[in-house]
């Protein structure tokens, strides 16, 4: 079962950890696409994972798939074993993920139309939850987005459209060019929506062929891997970055278990964020090594980067400690970008005189960097012979373009998009260095002339996020002790910049001390760190960790391990997570006023503080007794869900939980339309409405199965309606809002919201932001309002509502199908002309444009899903408030 020797610590150098996390995640329920040649779907070690329903070959045009051992292409087969071969049956070995659902998408590699089977199959891979793709172009600069646009819209597809707007995780090998080719030279692999991995040797050295570059995310075993092989057989020396970017796949989709929720931008900074470089070299000798970057955010500092390895070895234990944690959610539809072109004049670079060139680029905008790209309108006949490096504001130093040992001309880099990933968590507001160098000087071209090139311009492109950057989080994971040893600086936190703030230790498997008071020492990997009281929330780890709040409303969660919570001042929220935990609430219990909810939760009003709510706590420790959850339901008035206190207290914030029948005193905020007195006697009347308010915090408030009114107020709060005709108000912040069952109506406010209709007749409206609407089943009404918004109808005959007034942004509706009688309205269409509104088809998408006096305006753009065309059905001429509307069908 274990010889894989990258599963175990006592095998190797390294190892991903994945003995850990397999009691409770092996990738049940999540969906793993395989792009590769035919798996064979009947060998033992493989079949009880593979769906036959959801496959496709694309080289037999069928999705009723055969296989056959000879002269069958064995590499899928080999790649899908390390995916998710199946555990616990006497055969073979174990996938990293296996209980996940293997999909294969075949593919002939030799076949004329290679290029255009894997297009097709990265398209089709936006049905799962990850997919895998262990390939790569043969010659560098041949997959070029600038002349093969296709792939471009091929690889961003899966990224945009999968996982309901959430985004599949794509993941690819980074190559087996070594010292011929760089991975960073093939746009498949230096995508912004592409996860590139690297290969690693038993030894923890870069394997020989990896292709390196600033794209490299991270890396896995690349040599001597074991996994299954056509007609019943195993290989165990599998060799190459395609067997590398399979372990990062089946670890994505145990995340995806962990969280479903993720991004896929969120599992790219996980995975970045978790993988370790204890146990690695140095990387291929003419890479750059070992670069810290300027980020302050992992382990009291920078992040290290090495152009072989990426960010280090992939960690499984640590990618679902931190995707269980997450409270972001961070998709292409809520994706920033900063880009800024720089004029050159026309600089010269040549090779008996000029061999280095300088540039600066100043960029004005505060931006999380998670991904950048540089093009240069540069032609240079021996690209082989150059280094093009980039310098961040804060000093990281990454070579885009490698003086790779292969010499002479490999291709045209002109206007070719260069990715880096190395300066992930850090700020790209500032002015960045762009060093262009010949390392052939005097070299020439064949008629004896020294070669020239023109550098016309250069755009720098940063991908990130621009909103909530006050709103920092501290990672910390076992190598704490090391890297604060090596820097003493990094055994101090102080956050400058507000927010609301959080220390994140989930990865850390020793017992920390969080104590955010800073009145005490904090401990975290055995290395003490002082901690000032600017930091609200932490995340503790696998240890018996004690956590302390401070003055303000703290989230506290213990992870794994017997955790201790100390009360403190704030309106805190504290999960004891596994194991067997303690809260001292430092009073006496008569001091004490409580209630324990359905749930579980318990909710403590202590004397001179805010109203705390506990969870997964299983000892509460008084100053004159220790009591169980058990002892307070009897002390209690003897049940759950009920206030020991005669009549409610007015309390700042409604309680969690709805009470279970309902009081003649006034809701604490007012229902939309005025319902009728409840009756003492049970009536056939639909159930009342239920009012829940968050606070100006960052709440998680779950309705039931009535009809509730729930509301939002500042923070980024999570609502989940559940059953009933609810109504939610997201208002401020970055509002996570599922309606559930019934008929909803999903309002987001402003911020870049995510509404989910889920079943049911729903309306969802964005408001302000870049705003994700899902409508789920039914025939839903989807209205985005300002800001550049994502709009899905999924089933049922849905009408997608546009305003001419509010539109300052480029909405995209991702799936109008008319065969289910979709339609799309605009409002307030009175400036409009029928004869100056066109409908035009570009790269596969459609959009509605105006066309007045010259000037071209996009209205929106649309993504035909079921056939057909889309055209201007009817124009309705209307005196009320909403003007003329349009209706496309």
């Amino acid at each position: 079962m274990f010889r894989s020797w990258y599963f175990a610590a006592n095998r190797s150098a390294v190892n991903i950890d994945i003995e850990s996390v397999w009691d409770e995640y092996r990738g049940k329920g999540v969906k793993i696409g395989v792009i590769d040649s035919q798996i064979d779907f009947t060998h033992s070690d493989l079949d009880g994972n593979y769906d036959l329903k959801s496959d496709y070959n694309f080289d037999q045009k069928s999705g009723d798939v055969s296989f056959t051992v000879k002269g069958a292409d064995h590499h899928g087969t080999l790649v899908a074993g390390v995916i998710a071969a199946e555990g616990n049956n006497g055969v073979g070995s174990v996938g990293i993920a296996s209980e996940a659902t293997l999909v294969g998408y075949g593919v002939n590699y030799g076949a004329a139309d290679a290029v255009d089977q894997v297009i097709k199959a990265l398209h089709m891979s936006s049905a799962v939850d990850v997919v895998n793709n262990s390939y790569s172009f043969n010659r560098p600069f041949t997959d070029n987005f600038n002349k093969v646009s296709t792939l471009e819209a091929a690889v961003a597809d899966p990224a945009e459209t999968g996982r309901g707007g959430l985004g599949t995780v794509v993941v690819f090998s980074a190559g087996n060019g070594g010292g011929d080719d760089s991975s960073n030279f093939h746009n498949l692999q230096n995508s912004p929506y592409s996860i590139a991995v690297g290969a690693v040797d038993r030894d923890g050295e870069a394997s020989s062929f990896t292709s390196l570059g600033a794209n490299v995310l991270l890396s896995a075993a690349g040599r001597d891997v074991f996994t299954t092989e056509p007609g019943e057989r195993f290989e165990t020396k599998a060799t190459g970055t395609s067997f590398s970017a399979p372990a990062v796949s089946a670890v994505a989709g145990l995340m995806l278990e962990a969280n479903d929720q993720l991004g896929y931008r969120d599992v790219q900074q996980i995975l970045g964020l978790s993988a370790r470089r204890e146990g690695l070299g140095e990387g291929i000798s003419w890479g750059d090594g070992w670069v810290m970057n300027g980020s302050d955010h992992f382990n009291g500092g920078g992040k290290a980067f090495n152009d072989s390895f990426g960010f280090g070895f992939l960690n499984a234990h640590d990618a679902v400690r931190l995707a269980e944690t997450w409270t972001l959610q961070q998709t292409a539809a809520n994706r920033d970008t900063v880009s800024v072109e720089k004029d050159t004049s026309n600089a010269k670079l040549i090779s008996d005189k000029v061999s280095h060139l300088q540039f600066a680029i100043d960029v004005d905008k505060d931006i999380a960097i998670e991904h950048v790209q540089l093009q240069l309108d540069f032609f240079w006949r021996n690209t082989a012979d150059l280094d093009v490096y980039l310098t961040s504001p804060d000093g990281t130093k990454i070579r885009m373009v490698h003086d790779i040992p292969l010499t002479g001309g490999i291709d045209d880099l002109r206007n070719f998009k260069f990715g880096s990933v190395a300066t992930m968590g850090e700020n790209g507001s500032g002015r960045w260095i762009v060093d262009i160098h010949d390392r052939a000087p005097g070299s020439r071209d064949k008629n004896g002339d020294a070669h020239i090139g023109v550098v016309k311009d250069i755009t720098l492109s940063i991908h990130g996020r621009t909103d909530g950057l006050k709103n920092d989080t501290y990672f910390y994971s076992d190598e704490f002790d090391s890297m604060a040893a090596a820097d003493m600086s990094r055994r101090g936190l102080i956050d400058a910049n507000g927010g609301i703030d959080a220390i994140n230790a989930a990865m850390v498997t020793t017992d920390s001390k969080l104590d955010l008071s800073g009145a005490s020492a904090s401990q975290i990997a055995g290395v003490a760190l002082k901690i000032d009281a600017s930091i609200e929330n932490a995340f503790a780890g696998d240890g018996n960790d004690m956590l302390i709040g401070n003055a303000s409303d703290n989230r506290l969660r213990g992870g794994r391990g017997n955790d201790v919570f100390q009360a403190s001042a704030g309106k805190d929220r504290i999960d004891g997570g596994a194991g067997s935990d303690r809260f001292l609430v430092g009073q006496a219990f008569a001091d004490v006023t409580g209630s324990l909810l359905k749930t579980g939760e318990a909710l403590f009003e202590l004397a001179g503080k805010a109203m705390t709510t506990v969870s997964n706590v299983e000892l509460f420790e008084f100053s004159d007794a220790v009591y169980g959850l058990s002892d307070l339901v009897k002390l209690w008035n003897g049940s759950t869900g009920v206030e020991t206190k005669p009549e409610p207290e007015p309390e700042p914030e409604p309680k969690p939980e709805p009470k279970p029948e309902p009081k003649p005193e006034p809701k604490p905020e007012p229902t939309p339309e005025p319902e009728p007195e409840p009756t003492p006697e049970p009536t056939p009347d639909p159930e009342p409405i239920w009012t829940f308010s968050g606070t100006e915090g960052s709440d998680r408030v779950d309705g039931d199965h009535r009809n509730d009114v729930m509301r939002g107020l500042g923070g980024n709060d999570r609502f989940r309606a559940r059953d009933g005709d609810d109504i939610v108000y997201g208002n401020d912040g970055l509002d996570y809002i599922m309606g559930n069952n019934g008929n909803d109506e999903l309002f987001g406010g402003n911020g870049a919201d995510v509404l989910l209709g889920d079943a049911g007749h729903d309306y969802l409206s964005g408001g302000a932001g870049d705003d994700m609407l899902y409508g789920g089943t039914g025939n839903d009404i989807i209205e985005g309002g300002a800001g550049r918004d994502v709009l899905v109808g999924a089933k049922g005959a849905d009408s997608f509502v546009f305003d001419l007034k509010s539109i300052d942004a480029i909405d995209f509706v991702r799936d109008f199908d008319s065969r289910e009688n979709d339609r799309i309205i605009l409002h307030n269409a009175d400036a409009l002309q029928v004869n100056q509104v066109t409908i035009e088809t570009d790269a596969g998408r459609t959009f509605v444009r105006h066309i007045a006096d010259g000037e071209v305006t996009t209205l929106f753009e649309v993504a035909m899903t079921g056939g057909g065309d889309l055209s201007l059905a009817e124009v309705l001429q209307s005196n009320n408030s909403d003007g003329s509307t349009y209706i496309f069908s």
